[in-house]
């Protein structure tokens, strides 16, 4: 009896094992099963502005989870919209008593005092523009606009700069069919990059658009030595001012390659930068066309 005894302890151990495994299997299912329901859900549901109730079906579990999930969703769009409301009216609060400040000098100050006077105005309203487009940026709003070609949008947003600083503009476009992107993020994409380079850079500053069919870039050169990776990359960081440059007392707040990084991110694609025709530098942002 001794062996078949111990055969059948071994057999009784075995089932035993076998038990606790499928039990701790079923417990996983029964824990789990509910959280990826709920997931999938998600991300079904993902695109739909005002989702109501858990999906037909759901278990308690699950219909618990998704309605605190909903919760918490209108609580934090309450949120946004509120500061939203708040820095439409801090804009408009704060560029009201500039404007009676611009008008003001303009009629009751002679030059030169009114010409530095007029430059400071300027310099606070950029840094104000800075601040609110980072802002924007944060809320998710840096992809605004209507799909437009974006050598139509260079073009329109580069004519005053050509007007005004001599801006040279190339397009570079190998394909029939330009890229298109938001109208509203691109100018903004485009401003901030043009004024980092004539505050910041040396000699003539050059747009070049450059499409293909998987991707297009969009260049901004001028003929300083520009900077290292390493700079670069805090330089994209916000509230970053690398010493030197030529724009230092011109009111920016170390929000512009900020706000760019952030555009090129909602656009899909990244900040690059190269040496540029061997003589200056040139940083820019690549887009997928998918995007």
């Amino acid at each position: 009896l001794g062996p078949a005894s111990d055969t059948v302890w071994r057999l009784a151990t075995l089932g035993i094992g076998v038990l606790a495994a499928v039990a701790s299997a079923w417990a996983a299912d029964v824990v789990t099963r509910p959280l990826g329901g709920l997931a999938a859900a998600w991300r079904e549901r993902r695109s739909t502005p005002h989702p109501s109730g858990p999906r037909p079906g759901a278990s308690l579990e699950e219909a618990r989870l998704s309605e605190a999930y909903e919760d918490l969703q209108q609580g934090w769009a309450q949120r946004l919209s509120r500061r939203r409301q708040a820095l439409a009216g801090l804009s408009h609060d704060l560029r009201t008593p500039l404007a009676r400040l611009r008008l003001r000098a303009e009629c009751e100050l002679a030059d030169p005092l009114r010409g530095r006077v007029e430059a400071d105005l300027d310099a606070a309203d950029r840094m104000i523009r800075q601040f609110m487009g980072y802002l924007e940026s944060e809320d998710g709003e840096q992809a605004a606009g209507w799909p437009e070609p974006v050598d139509e949008v260079l073009r329109h947003v580069l004519r005053p700069y050509a007007e005004r600083h001599g801006v040279l503009v190339r397009l570079d476009l190998r394909t029939d069919t330009p890229p298109l992107a938001p109208d509203l993020a691109l100018q903004r994409l485009l401003s901030n990059l043009v004024d980092n380079a004539l505050a910041h850079g040396q000699g003539q500053v050059t747009v070049e658009l450059q499409t293909g069919a998987a991707d297009w870039t969009l260049w901004v050169a001028d003929q300083g030595r520009g900077i290292a990776a390493a700079e670069l990359a805090a330089a994209l960081q916000p509230f970053v001012k690398l010493p030197g440059g030529r724009g230092r007392e011109c009111g920016h707040a170390g929000l512009g390659l900020a706000i760019v990084a952030e555009l090129a991110r909602a656009l899909g694609g990244q900040v690059v930068h190269r040496p540029w025709d061997g003589q200056g530098w040139a940083l820019g942002v690549r887009v997928p066309r998918a995007a």
